[in-house]
């Protein structure tokens, strides 16, 4: 089985993502007959656990967004603390997974794999044989612990590759970005200051009234440009520190909406419960939602709405516009970085914006998610873990 596994890991692309796939594919084995594998990512802390890739469990997307924090699975932290392949005979009666899980995916008998190397838990595996019951010798189980740890030490090399490659890219794309879009703005108001100084005397009241207009759109776009760019350096070099607290929701919104679009309030709906509260980081929350309500003043079209709730294990926060949504052909780029659409080319936008978003929720154990709105427009869903005991 560890021979297979390492042939079709030498095949595949040198990339976790399609290293993940590949073990799904391969972590049965010959020997041990598992029908389906999951496998979760990142799993040093809380975070929310949405497959990284999976083997026969197409019907974990019921679940999506709704899975309990991966601290909430006895299965993985016994594991993860013994750093070694755990069995459990009835997930269900045991408790080693979440009733709602082991109910909706209909699990029994399973077995989780840490991918520990170096201290460091790069996820988990877990699989059983579609519902059945089933028991694994020690050998077995000391087998699939070695096969974790050899996946681990794969994803090593692999996620260094990756990083390696992608710092690379962003400052090529980085230098690309900030000689171009900076130089823009920059002009503009070089431009301005010079007429002003030049001609000031010359020039009519309505005349300086347009360009201080004018003065005013191109800094406050430089400024934008310029804390988004900070933003991604911090992000790039996990400089940035996540600080939950509890704080009241719908008084969080209010102060955003009065900060970033104080012009537009009379086109935003708050439809949140004055006395909902959660758990997460405040300036990381404001970051989100700030971008989220200026993309949907800028490219949407009123009216705005903004709601929010807490449901199952998880917060969730959502705007969304009555515009004319994202192109279907752009709706698989949006988060990531440096990707425009039509519209953010022709305003100057920067394609940053939705990647730090998604980042800043990433870095909370969350995500961002989008969807089309009804009957029009688009809607951004941000999705929080939440404790049982918050």
């Amino acid at each position: 089985m560890l021979q297979e596994l390492a042939r079709a890991l030498g095949e595949c692309q040198p990339r976790p993502e399609d290293m993940l796939g590949c073990v799904a594919r391969h972590l049965n084995g010959a020997g041990f007959g598992f029908d389906r594998v999951a496998i979760f990512k990142d799993g040093t802390g809380r975070f929310d656990p949405v497959p990284a890739a999976q083997y026969g469990f197409e019907d974990l997307e019921v679940l999506h967004g709704q899975l309990p924090p991966v601290d909430e699975w006895p299965l993985f932290q016994r594991a993860l603390s013994a750093e070694e392949a755990v069995w459990a005979a009835d997930a269900q009666l045991d408790g080693d997974v979440p009733l709602e899980v082991a109910g909706s995916l209909r699990i029994r008998s399973v077995v989780g794999v840490p991918f520990v190397a170096g201290g460091h838990c790069f996820g988990f595996g877990l699989a059983d044989r579609r519902g059945a019951a089933f028991e694994l010798t020690q050998e077995e189980l000391h087998t699939l612990t070695t096969a974790g740890r050899f996946v681990a030490a794969a994803l090593v090399g692999a996620t260094a590759t990756e990083r390696e490659h992608r710092v690379s890219e962003l400052k090529s794309q980085f230098v690309a970005l900030a000689s171009h879009e900076l130089r823009a703005p920059v002009a503009g108001i070089h431009g301005v200051t010079m007429t002003l100084r030049e001609r000031g005397d010359d020039l009519l009241p309505e005349q300086v009234r347009v360009l201080q207009g004018t003065l005013y759109e191109q800094s406050d776009r430089m400024r934008r440009l310029v804390d988004q760019l900070l933003d991604l350096s911090k992000l790039e070099a996990d400089a940035v520190e996540i600080s939950p607290r509890r704080f009241p929701v719908r008084e969080r919104v209010e102060s955003v909406l009065r900060q970033v679009v104080p012009d537009k309030l009379e086109h935003i709906v708050v439809a949140v419960e004055p006395g909902l509260e959660t758990l997460a980081d405040p300036d990381a929350f404001d970051r989100i939602l700030a971008n989220l309500v200026t993309n949907a003043v800028r490219y949407g079209a009123p009216p705005v709405k903004v709601s929010a709730r807490q449901l199952d294990t998880h917060f969730r926060l959502w705007v969304e516009d009555a515009g004319d949504g994202v192109p279907p052909e752009f709706a698989p780029r949006l988060f990531q970085r440096f990707a425009r659409g039509r519209a953010d080319a022709s305003d100057g936008g920067s394609g940053l914006g939705l990647a730090i978003a998604q980042s800043f929720a990433q870095a909370q154990g969350g995500r961002l998610i989008y969807e089309d709105g009804e009957p029009r427009g688009a809607k951004f869903q941000l999705v929080l873990p939440v404790r049982k005991d918050q």
